[in-house]
């Protein structure tokens, strides 16, 4: 399935963000040393339960939404291999999004470091920043991608709004997810 160029300029902007080392090209690692840097914001000491959670949660992404792109067996995957694997993805799967929510999940689980169920404009921002956003933008974002306006940002509006950033050829709150475009 082909996607828009909606959503890829939505995917160029979250692959550069994932590509930690700036060589042009996503792999494990990136996704390791992001795990490591969002764990560091959040204040979670290297070597604890938690830093391990967030860590593996990166991990989990690189093999569930990445590692499957690398049509040439080389351990990395360039932008052109993403946008194919995501389009190959979300056209096979009727139930892409649903799938994609249950996996982004885990990845609110990780980052929610206090356990309350839910993410303030901190947390949120401490996780955003590992991605190169600035404070002011992470919570500019989150204004955007608190739905019902508490304050808080639920386990399923970070899932359902992270999906739908990656996916979704809807506009909407979503495409503010890493800091807008």
């Amino acid at each position: 399935m082909a996607i828009s160029d909606f959503v890829k300029r939505k995917l160029a902007m979250a692959f550069y963000r994932f590509d930690r080392n700036k060589d042009g090209v996503v792999d494990e690692a990136d996704f390791t040393t992001l795990g490591a840097a969002v764990a560091a914001l959040q204040g979670v000491e290297e070597g604890t339960e938690q830093h391990r959670k967030i860590v593996a949660a990166h991990q989990t992404w690189w093999a569930a939404y990445f590692k499957g792109g690398d049509a040439d067996g080389d351990g990395k995957v360039t932008l052109e291999e993403y946008f194919a694997h995501v389009g190959a993805w979300v056209g096979a799967d009727a139930e892409a999004m649903a799938h994609a929510i249950a996996g982004n999940e885990l990845v609110f689980d990780a980052i929610d470091v206090n356990g309350d169920g839910a993410l303030s404009p901190g947390e949120f921002s401490a996780y955003l920043q590992a991605y190169g956003l600035t404070d002011a933008d992470a919570r500019a974002a989150f204004s955007h991608l608190d739905l019902d306006g508490e304050g808080t940002m639920s386990r399923a509006e970070f899932a359902k709004n992270i999906s739908a950033y990656y996916i979704s050829e809807a506009r909407g709150p979503s495409e503010w997810f890493f800091g807008g475009h």
